[in-house]
C-alpha cells in the first residue's frame, strides 16, 4: 500500500508540474528578459559614458594641438627666462 501511495504521489507531482509548466516558462523568460534589458541598460549607459569620455578627451587634444603655437611659445620664453635668472655657479 505504501508503494501506491507513493506512485500516486509521483503521479501527482507530475501532473502538477505539467500543468504548471507554462507559468514557469513564461516566469522563467519574464527573469530573463528583465536580465537582459538591465544588463543592456547597463551597457548602454556604461558606453555612453566611455562615448561622452572619449569625446571630451578629443575635444581636449584638438585644443591642444589647435593653440600649440601660443603655449610652446610661451613654454620656450619661460625656460630661457629661467635659464638666465639661474644664479651662476661659482667654481670653488
Amino acid at each position: 500500500m505504501r508503494t501506491f501511495v507513493k506512485l500516486l504521489l509521483v503521479a501527482a507531482i507530475v501532473l502538477l508540474a505539467i500543468k504548471l509548466w507554462p507559468l514557469a516558462v513564461f516566469l522563467l523568460g519574464a527573469v530573463g528578459l528583465i536580465l537582459g534589458l538591465c544588463g543592456g541598460l547597463f551597457s548602454l549607459t556604461l558606453g555612453g559614458v566611455m562615448t561622452v569620455l572619449a569625446i571630451g578627451l578629443s575635444i581636449l587634444l584638438v585644443l591642444a594641438i589647435v593653440t600649440s603655437p601660443l603655449w610652446i611659445t610661451a613654454l620656450a620664453v619661460f625656460g630661457l627666462v629661467a635659464l638666465a635668472r639661474r644664479s651662476p655657479s661659482r667654481v670653488a
